[in-house]
This record gives C-alpha cells, sequence and structure tokens, in this order.
C-alpha cells in the first residue's frame, strides 16, 4: 500500500529490480514476504482482465491481452509481421480494431 516504505523498496530492489511486478516469479531463497506477494500476484494474473485503452502499452506477440483463453495471445505465427504494439491495430478515427 505505500511503495515508498523502507520495507517496499528493500523488497523491490531486493528480488525486483526491473521494477515490473507482473513478471516476477518464484525463485530459490526467497523470504516468506516476498514468497507471499508473488503468490498474490500469481492468483492476481489468474484473474486479471486487461484493458486495452489505447494499446501502447501492449505487445502484440509478448503480452497476455487477448481475454479467455489460453495462451491469450495470438495464435498465427509472427511471421514478417513488423507491428510490435495493440496500438497499431486500432483505427485511430474511430478507436475500432484495424483487423
Amino acid at each position: 500500500m505505500n511503495p515508498d516504505s523502507l520495507c517496499a523498496r528493500l523488497l523491490m530492489a531486493k528480488y525486483c529490480p526491473d521494477g515490473d511486478l507482473m513478471k516476477v516469479r518464484e525463485g530459490p531463497g526467497i523470504s516468506y514476504s516476498w514468497r507471499s506477494i508473488v503468490r498474490g500476484i500469481q492468483a492476481l494474473k489468474e484473474g486479471i482482465i486487461w484493458r486495452v485503452g489505447n494499446g501502447e502499452s501492449i505487445k502484440i506477440w509478448e503480452d497476455p491481452w487477448i481475454p479467455r483463453g489460453t495462451p491469450r495471445r495470438p495464435i498465427t505465427p509472427k511471421g514478417a509481421v513488423i507491428l510490435s504494439k495493440v496500438l497499431k491495430l486500432i483505427d485511430p478515427s474511430t478507436g475500432s480494431w484495424d483487423v
């Protein structure tokens, strides 16, 4: 609840130096507190719903942005496609999907 607290800053510095909590994993030798946080995040990810918004921060081929289903990423091969962000799939004049 307080990301600026000493405890939060220490845990983040030790276990999550890149600052992306959604990518944390359990590893050997982690503290009980951090293990509890990681398991809470894993439970959250199982039920999380992405809001695409403008799509500029969502990676088409890497992020699980497609609702309901496994693996929640495009199932078609990337091939020679150079698009990387969902933003490029949205028509800016209408806000609807371009594909």
